[in-house]
């Protein structure tokens, strides 16, 4: 069902897998977050993202490399990573003989970690999952971050007595309570340009689910809720545009505009959609994989929300099943009972479910059979018989709440969950 990319678009986003479509917007001629960031590149501001997993964190600064056309250091940081892992120094290792063999004694060899590179040479430096760092190594890497931007070993040696003019900091980080983690210094956030990522709505988790799994292509996905927007670096600067037609036109200003083929535009995709908004496609079959994937997504964040702030701000149709369970007013489950919210890449995953049972002409009822185990599965994970209730096991709770969902195959409706297994309405 894919089909191919507007003129300029594919050498900027890279393939379908790997497209980022922005998505932090208030309004259609609002600044999104790649504008926002490479503002920040202009102004040589550190940058902290600040999201849940699965929202595209990682992916919107590869996107921002291709755009400024800069390389990245990358560091995935985890607890056992140390300064020197990221700094670099002088790292014991074996010696060698003459001819190049290795001799038992031990010797100091200076190296360059990644963020030493990337000072440098003049990259981005991209710190994920910054807070899973110590403490001790959040606040030894101080130094670069602010007007000094110098780096030096733990043991004092000068690494960068001065950053390259072309260096970014960027690091991000999910919601420490949640997912594990350290909390952020407060020196360190006193240093970065703060840009929050809110959740995906239902719409765009579905759109990018199908496009990743290869079912829905990049024009597919295309309407009035999907721009076309564009960056071009002129007299000396960045420029921001959005496509009308066949031109571009500056946000700023309506009466700069650039022809659709301009070489120095700098492409990429922005949703501006709000919750509630659903895709249109071009054909049954495609509209009928979109609606039951939304309706997976849908159950994804109802639950994910019942996780993260219980019974609080729920919709009408789960109070009342809680009701009915006596357990109203319940908290939050990843306070109680360490139940960890599941990101939008289970979504992923079952798009390509659906797209491989499909292929190979499987029944719509045993396609939920299929959809609706897995869905159990990956939202309660090793919690399923913790009791969130009396006599109630966060899986009974979660295929209780999945009754409300359903499925859709050439015509005939098919409830997602039902108590005792699965099976069509």
């Amino acid at each position: 069902m894919a089909s191919k990319k507007e003129g300029g678009l594919e050498e900027q986003v890279g393939s379908e897998e790997e497209v980022y479509i922005a998505h932090q917007v208030r309004h259609p001629f609002d600044f999104d977050e790649i504008m926002e960031l490479v503002l920040a590149a202009q102004k040589k501001e550190n940058v902290g993202v600040y999201g849940p997993p699965g929202v595209g964190k990682t992916m919107m600064i590869k996107t921002l490399a291709k755009i400024l056309g800069r390389d990245i250091e990358t560091v995935h940081c985890a607890p056992e990573t140390g300064i020197s892992d990221i700094v670099g120094g002088n790292i014991p290792g074996p010696a060698h003989d003459e001819k190049g063999n290795i001799i038992p004694v031990l010797t100091l060899t200076k190296r360059e970690g990644p963020l030493a590179r990337a000072m440098k040479q003049g990259k981005i430096f991209y710190a994920d999952e910054f807070n899973k760092l110590t403490k001790e190594t959040q606040s030894y890497l101080s130094a670069p971050l602010d007007f000094r931007r110098e780096l030096r070993t733990i043991d004092g040696e000068t690494l960068v007595n001065r950053a390259a003019n072309d260096f970014m900091f960027i690091a991000s980080w999910n919601p420490g309570e949640e997912y594990g983690g350290e909390e952020i210094l407060g020196f360190i956030k006193d240093r970065v340009n703060y840009t929050p990522f809110n959740e995906l709505n239902t719409d765009l988790q579905t759109r990018i689910g199908l496009l990743k799994a290869g079912v829905l292509g990049i024009d597919d996905l295309k309407d009035n809720k999907i721009q076309t927007r564009a960056i071009a670096f002129l007299d000396g600067g960045p420029k921001f545009f959005v496509k009308a037609g066949k031109e571009f036109i500056n946000i700023f200003d309506k009466d700069d505009k650039l022809p659709e083929n301009d070489k120095s535009l700098k492409t990429y995709l922005c949703y501006v959609g709000k919750e509630g908004d659903t895709l249109k496609t071009k054909d049954k079959k495609s509209q009928e994989v979109y609606d039951n994937l939304y309706n997976v997504a849908s159950f994804l964040s109802d639950i994910r929300g019942l996780v993260l702030n219980g019974s609080e701000g729920v919709k009408d149709e789960i109070s009342n099943i809680l009701s009915s369970l006596s357990i109203s007013g319940m908290s939050p489950l990843h306070e109680v009972y360490h139940i960890e919210p599941r990101s939008v890449r289970i979504v992923e995953s079952v798009a390509k479910d659906f797209d491989y049972l499909l292929k190979h002409n499987v029944p719509g009822s045993v396609i939920t059979d299929r959809i609706g185990y897995k869905m159990l599965n990956d939202l309660v994970q090793d919690k399923g018989n913790v009791e969130v209730a009396p006599k109630i096991t966060w899986r009974k709770l979660v295929e209780k709440l999945g009754q409300l969902y359903s499925l859709k195959f050439d015509d005939e409706q098919y409830q997602l969950v039902k108590e005792e297994g699965f099976a069509a309405v």
